[in-house]
């Protein structure tokens, strides 16, 4: 029986292997301060294209990008427009998604940002998506669809992510077997 006790009390000494790796107060702080600025400059955004622009106005600003008043009720490109239920849930899905992994993998700074971005992103997004039905797109460049800077944090968010792993990646050697 004592070699039972000593296996249980070496487990006990073993640390869980999350357990140094949660998130903080000062992680999450991070991750809330990148997500509330990106919601502060789409919504603000947002609020200037509302007073300025009447609704499917366009203004030419700088080249070959111009500003319209747009209402978006699907995600990029309008898919899924008429479905805002599996919108709302695909954001939702995303927020979670982006939360879980800032939980398993908190310890850097860059990720704080990357996914405060993709997070602040995703929920006003989702915010306004169940408050209007719609998003309010307004940036347009004439190869791409009209877009909000919603978007740009989220995508801005996964660049940085995906940026992180090649570099994290292109570090290690390669094994085989």
């Amino acid at each position: 029986m004592k070699g039972r006790s000593d296996d249980l009390a070496r487990l006990a000494i073993v640390p869980h292997p999350f357990a140094s790796s949660r998130p903080g107060a000062k992680q999450w702080a991070g991750l809330g301060v990148v997500a509330s600025l990106a919601v502060l400059v789409d919504q603000l955004s947002k609020h200037l294209v509302a007073a300025r622009l009447s609704a499917g106005a366009r203004f030419e600003a700088l080249g070959p990008i111009w500003l319209s008043h747009t209402d978006n009720r699907g995600i990029a490109l309008g898919v899924l427009g008429e479905q805002s239920w599996l919108v709302a849930g695909g954001k939702t899905a995303v927020i979670l998604l982006a939360v879980a992994y800032f939980v398993l993998k908190p310890t850097e700074r860059a990720r704080w940002a990357a996914l405060g971005l993709v997070v602040g992103g995703s929920l006003v997004n989702l915010v306004e998506v169940l408050r209007a039905g719609h998003v309010t797109d307004f940036v347009g460049v004439h190869f791409l669809p009209v877009f909000n800077l919603a978007d740009v944090s989220i995508l801005a968010g996964v660049a940085l992510l995906a940026l992180r792993v090649v570099r994290t990646s292109a570090r290690r050697p390669l094994t085989f077997g």
